[in-house]
């Protein structure tokens, strides 16, 4: 069960997130924005011990 104070830090984290991808966002533009993101999940299938 998570505590309130668990509730509070993963709204937060995920408030966090999604501002900065925001940010990235804009400034990057939706083309490049998108590659990025293909570009890190590419990179995860190798430096990330739990992906799928």
């Amino acid at each position: 069960m998570i505590e309130q104070r668990g509730r509070r830090a993963a709204e937060l984290a995920i408030a966090t997130s999604t501002e900065i991808l925001s940010e990235w966002k804009a400034y990057l533009g939706t083309r490049n924005f998108t590659l990025l993101h293909q570009i890190l999940d590419q990179l995860r299938e190798i430096t990330d011990p739990y992906a799928r």
